[in-house]
């Protein structure tokens, strides 16, 4: 049985954008989760966001909005894995 990893946040401060080091953390975070987890790594990332991921090698799996009070944003569920 496969247990599936989670990578939950990763954020690169604006002043750093463009320098690489969200590659860089995002390769380290899906080599972490592969050597602690036996499946996939699942991730659920911003719209804006998701081209960053799949960039990294994520495919999209789902679509759906979070709500927090009276605001929500649309997401992506996004699979990082063998069974793609």
């Amino acid at each position: 049985m496969s247990v599936p990893s989670e990578l939950m946040a990763l954020f690169i401060a604006p002043k750093f954008s463009g320098l690489g080091l969200g590659r860089t953390l995002g390769e380290l975070a899906i080599k972490l989760a592969q050597q602690n987890s036996s499946g996939d790594v699942l991730l659920e990332s911003t719209v804006n966001a998701a081209p960053f991921y799949e960039n990294l090698g994520f495919k999209e799996v789902s679509r759906g909005t979070f709500s927090h009070g009276s605001s929500s944003i649309n997401i992506i569920g996004d699979k990082y894995g063998f069974e793609l």
